[in-house]
């Protein structure tokens, strides 16, 4: 008497079965990117915008961006629209206008505010350094310069002390 052979699926039913739904998925996903593709384009559903608030603190005001300036970022605010972005440094700013005595601007957004008392020894050149706290506005990665109209709207507090 023979044994029965067990059950194999056949080689060529498996392959046959996965380019079919290689192709399958392949036509699928092709039309998905089409699509996401036409919407980034024409629509603009997918805005690459990148809006950052930096707030700083160190011994050079904000407006010098020295090597490793990135180091002095106490925190960063990151937004993909312009208004929260806006909204957000009007509060910092305030915040800062409201805390420290003396302030100083440049390029319109970059904010330095400041306490002659807020010092602290450099070992270095054997001598107190001021500290300064700064707000830097970001837009995709360059410092943003704000319209005519938004100084005098937005930055109206801010601008008083350039």
């Amino acid at each position: 008497m023979t044994k029965p052979t067990p059950f194999i699926f056949p080689y060529y039913q498996c392959i046959f079965f996965c380019c079919y739904f290689q192709k399958f998925a392949f036509q699928y996903f092709r039309k998905a990117y089409a699509i996401i593709c036409v919407l980034y384009l024409v629509l603009g559903v997918f805005d690459m915008t990148k809006w950052n608030v930096y707030l700083t603190k160190g011994e050079y005001e904000p407006w010098w961006f020295f090597e490793e300036w990135e180091t002095s970022i106490q925190a960063d605010f990151t937004f993909s629209e312009k208004e929260a972005a806006f909204a957000k440094y009007q509060e910092l700013a305030e915040g800062l206008l409201r805390n420290y005595p003396n302030h100083q601007t440049k390029k319109d957004c970059l904010l330095a505010a400041w306490n002659e008392e807020e010092v602290e020894y450099c070992e270095d050149c054997e001598d107190d350094i001021q500290t300064f706290h700064g707000l830097i506005l970001f837009f995709n990665g360059e410092v943003y310069q704000p319209t005519s109209e938004e100084k005098e709207t937005i930055f109206k507090n801010v601008l008083t002390f350039a």
